[in-house]
């Protein structure tokens, strides 16, 4: 007779079997494009507007913001509120990042883009990965699928990867028309060729090769390959840049490992490097992840809260953030429509964002109106606001097509001038994979992610 342990394995592969079946089964397909409808599509008007810049700082949170905003703190959104237009971005739950992140530059759900969250199950027989894990609660992943405690299994857990995305995005659909550039946006890992370049980041935005954090560069996979050499070296921080991090008059151990977590932030180079590929490369459209602010939450929400050691931490990064930000905006043409998104934000009482609190938006360029306070826009509106300020059609299935919210984010002006055009589709990517790439870096993202609480 079997053993108990071997019989109950069996039993739950049988029945993991049958559940992502039926979630496959029963996931939304997208509309395939007709290949002579995008064939004979009008390119973009010579007359439109200047380059597209699509930033995303994972976190970002009106109520930090605000009040450091209101007490003159941060100059560079301040320029953005003053010049440009902005206001909340409402998010989905579950608020799982790689999800928004692709729901932002596709248009679509996660059922129809297919990343749906940090990582799936590839299991041993199974051509599928298990997508939906029938055990959850929340934000977090408290109740694993037991496969993973049982004594001589290995660990099957996997993060989504680029080639498993099922829908086009952004810098895809704007490379048919001209250069396009994408710099550590979650999920693009692997890289993928485009006329422009792919500096990729996996589901975490962590400090692996894709971050350049001081590994093996020989595992960094970009496009064209090799795309890090002769790009601006990690920044250096000195102690007084770091002791901004915590109260005053404490001392706090070099080697405290939230230290650790803040230099090593610190030292990100971003800036610098976005800079210098924008004018290898001068993209018409840009996706790229700016340093983030959401882990700081994670790790110094309580401190914040309560008044510990580190409860300035947080406050001083969004000001970091701000000087950042101005850096880079200096560096960009004048003529650039720039939009600087979040996914979510944070809830400081419960000290997570389950609940998906919204993110927000800035807008600043020729496009939008300055002093504009914007109302109703969702994660869904950014890839039709960016095709718009591309002038390319939106593709009806989208799900903001219907309410065409996205177009009270732009001035009258630009309204008047550039019609809004439509395409049935942009199509979906027939060679999308069911399972993802093995990564170099699998064993540093998991425990990044373990560390965060995204997954036990």
């Amino acid at each position: 007779a079997r053993a108990p342990s071997a019989s109950i394995a069996l039993s739950l592969l049988a029945l993991l079997a049958a559940a992502v079946l039926v979630v496959q089964a029963l996931a939304v397909r997208p509309r395939l494009a007709e290949a002579e409808v995008l064939e004979q599509l009008p390119p973009p008007s010579r007359e439109a507007s200047g380059p597209v810049v699509l930033l995303c700082i994972d976190g970002l949170d009106e109520q930090v913001l605000g009040p450091l905003l209101a007490a003159g703190e941060l100059p560079t959104f301040a320029r953005l509120v003053e010049d440009g237009s902005h206001g909340e971005l409402a998010t989905y739950s579950p608020t799982l990042s790689p999800a928004i992140w692709t729901t932002m530059v596709t248009g679509k759900s996660p059922a129809e883009h297919g990343i749906v969250g940090f990582s799936v199950f590839a299991l041993p027989g199974l051509e599928r990965s298990v997508f939906a894990y029938p055990m959850r609660t929340g934000l977090n992943f408290r109740l694993p699928p037991l496969l993973e405690r049982l004594p001589g299994f290995e660990h099957y857990r996997r993060p989504f990867t680029s080639d498993m995305r099922r829908t086009p995005a952004l810098w895809e659909i704007a490379g048919r028309y001209g250069p396009a550039g994408v710099y550590r946006w979650r999920v693009s890992w692997p890289a993928e060729e485009i006329d422009g370049f792919v500096l990729p980041s996996d589901v975490s935005l962590g400090e692996g090769p894709a971050s350049f954090g001081g590994r093996d560069t020989s595992a960094l996979d970009s496009f064209p390959p090799a795309l890090w050499r002769g790009l601006p070296s990690r920044r250096t921080v000195d102690e007084a840049e770091l002791r901004r991090y915590w109260r005053d008059g404490v001392e706090v151990d070099s080697g405290d490992p939230r230290v650790e977590r803040v230099r090593r932030a610190l030292q990100s180079s971003d800036v610098a490097r976005i800079l210098a590929l924008y004018d290898r490369f001068r993209p018409r459209f840009l996706a790229a992840a700016f340093p983030p602010v959401d882990a700081f939450h994670h790790l110094f929400g309580v401190d914040r809260r309560d008044g510990g050691v580190f409860a300035p931490a947080i406050d001083e990064h969004y000001r970091w953030v701000d000087a950042r930000l101005g850096e880079l905006l200096e560096g960009l043409p004048e003529e650039a429509n720039v939009l600087v998104v979040s996914d979510h934000g944070y809830d400081f009482e419960a000290n997570h964002h389950a609940l998906a609190p919204p993110g927000m938006i800035f807008a600043h360029g020729p496009a939008f109106e300055a002093g504009r306070r914007m109302h109703d826009l969702s994660v869904f509106d950014v890839a039709p606001l960016v095709l718009r300020l591309l002038d390319l059609p939106i593709g009806e299935d989208m799900p903001a097509s219907d309410d065409r919210r996205y177009e009270g984010a732009l001035s009258r002006r630009f309204r008047e001038a550039r019609p809004e055009r439509r395409i049935p589709s942009w199509g979906s990517r027939a060679d999308a994979s069911w399972q993802p790439t093995e990564s170099p870096d699998r064993d540093r993202i998991l425990e990044e992610l373990e560390a965060l609480g995204y997954i036990e």
